[in-house]
């Protein structure tokens, strides 16, 4: 009788660990993982940035009470300002595109650059810079966003020319007089 129970858990226990998935790669690309995360200096917005296996990683924003204030693809590094009122994020290429134009031998002036999105939490508007290489906030001030862009020729870039032509600033700091 001793025999047979013994026998009889054996084989249960090995039937049961034959029955584990395996983890591979495949399973890795529908996880999710948060890669950033960022809460405003007040308290009032939390930010982090999602990655899906290598897809792009997209920002997510949300107030206090855990309502999605604002959402976006191909976005990361987010950091907000210290008086809470803007968000700024490195806005990426598509990876797919980017690698289909590299497999294709593309050259590199030739590749889509990064811009810099400026998102006013006050009244939910979205602002974008292109052709930024990177990008600085003060810690402890608000009211300036520093960063250096890549100067492409303007006979390349029709966009470029136009906003250069019509001298566009940004209101970023929201004082009242």
């Amino acid at each position: 009788m001793r025999n047979i129970l013994c026998f009889a858990f054996m084989l249960i226990s090995l039937i049961t660990f034959s029955q584990k998935k395996i983890l591979d790669h495949p399973d890795f690309d529908i996880w999710n993982k948060i890669v950033s995360q960022e809460i405003s200096s007040k308290g009032n917005f939390i930010m982090y940035s999602i990655e899906k296996g290598e897809k792009d990683q997209h920002i997510k924003i949300k107030d206090n009470e855990g309502n999605l204030i604002f959402d976006y693809e191909r976005s990361e590094d987010g950091k907000f300002t210290y008086d809470s009122k803007f968000a700024v994020f490195k806005i990426k290429a598509w990876k797919d595109s980017i690698t289909e134009m590299k497999r294709k031998n593309v050259e590199k002036e030739k590749l889509p650059r990064d811009s810099i999105g400026l998102f006013n939490l006050e009244n939910n508007s979205l602002h974008k810079i292109a052709n930024v290489k990177s990008y600085k906030l003060p810690e402890k001030w608000s009211g300036f966003l520093a960063y250096t862009y890549d100067k492409t020729p303007l006979e390349q870039n029709n966009k470029l020319k136009d906003s250069i032509n019509s001298e566009k600033r940004i209101p970023f700091n929201n004082k009242k007089s």
